[in-house]
């Protein structure tokens, strides 16, 4: 087997939305969340249980796939095992006793794929905590007699590989965070530890998140920590209307504090709640492509709505309940000073749309 990073545009998700921006190791920050009453640390908080509502960079979706289901995956690079050949596959069958060669796809695996014909549709074969797709495709197919001599080819052969999508691999920042605490979204991610849940969706905006908040509130309590992360598809629509950058930066300012209200109701319930401020989207590769005024626009709307997060009328800043990873300027201090955390390209989207 290798592991290789599905980039390919399968069937299988890749990235949904084009502001979208990897945090990486930001889950690392802003854990220090404590009990607390005007100064000293009284007890540090741990949860047993963690929930994370939000948009899709909170988003461990499922997929069907013939008469099975794909699990854990994420609107961003998708980790995949792929073992290749899958020799119960070969059409027509090796003689007894033949000898697959192997090395035959690690030189030409790459150049192959995906060019080659696919057979028929992608299956859910095994789902052990990974869910494996096996998929057919047609190709020549070399090996050696039993009894060793010249190797034969069989043109045109039907061979199965299987894909192994696994989701505790380049995990989400909410998983980092998870993880960290020794608990995972199992019930999302086979391979994942369990104790934790997301609600976040694709697509969601400010209002959206209220709905998913409103729906679970239930199941929140003083052992929760929350995560939210949202606001990126509000910034967006923004972006794309026709209104004037003064104009959508009040309804954005106004959005925020919208999401900080859904904050402040949320620590009733006892829980801890972790915010996210939205990165700064000017550095995606969707506002690069609008100049320099495309990048200002973008990044004054993303000012705005955080201001209405966190500023005045947003999340309480009672230094108890609330928590605040700083996505805006980290995202910026990571693209700025790529080379410091080990980036080596921070300008090409990670996936053709």
């Amino acid at each position: 087997m290798t592991r290789l990073v599905d980039v390919h545009p399968t069937p299988l998700m890749t990235t949904v939305r084009r502001g979208v921006l990897a945090l990486g190791t930001m889950a690392a920050l802003g854990l220090g969340l404590s009990g607390c009453g005007g100064g000293d640390q009284v007890k540090t908080f741990t949860p047993s249980k963690i929930v994370s509502f939000g948009d899709e960079a909170s988003v461990l979706a499922s997929e069907v796939v013939g008469s099975g289901q794909i699990n854990g995956l994420k609107h961003t690079v998708n980790a995949v095992l792929i073992e290749r050949g899958v020799i119960s596959q070969f059409v027509p069958a090796l003689p007894t006793g033949a000898t697959f060669l192997d090395t035959q796809w690690t030189a030409t695996y790459g150049a192959w794929y995906p060019t080659a014909p696919e057979v028929g549709s992608p299956a859910v074969v095994a789902d052990t905590g990974n869910s494996v797709v096996r998929r057919l495709f047609t190709m020549d197919v070399t090996y050696t007699p039993s009894g060793g001599g010249s190797t034969v080819t069989n043109a045109s052969s039907t061979v199965g590989f299987d894909y192994a999508y696994l989701c505790t691999q380049n995990r989400l920042w909410i998983q980092l965070l998870a993880n960290s605490y020794g608990l995972g979204y199992k019930s999302q991610c086979g391979l994942d530890s369990d104790g934790a849940v997301t609600y976040a969706a694709a697509g969601a905006t400010v209002a959206d998140v209220a709905t998913q908040v409103t729906t679970h509130y239930s199941e929140l309590n003083d052992s929760t920590l929350v995560t939210m992360l949202a606001g990126q598809n509000d910034i967006l629509a923004a972006y794309d209307s026709a209104d004037t950058t003064p104009v959508a930066e009040a309804a954005l300012k106004l959005k925020g504090q919208q999401l900080g209200a859904i904050v402040n109701e949320i620590i009733k319930t006892g829980a801890r709640v972790l915010v996210v401020t939205v990165p700064d989207l000017s550095y995606s590769p969707y506002a690069r492509a609008d100049g320099d005024a495309g990048r200002a626009r973008m990044r004054a709307l993303v000012a705005a709505f955080n201001d209405g997060l966190i500023g005045s009328g947003g999340v309480k800043n009672d230094g108890h309940f609330i928590g605040r990873v700083k996505g805006y300027e980290q995202v910026r201090y990571m693209t700025d000073d790529a080379s410091t955390y080990g980036l080596s390209n921070v300008v090409d989207p990670v996936c053709d749309p």
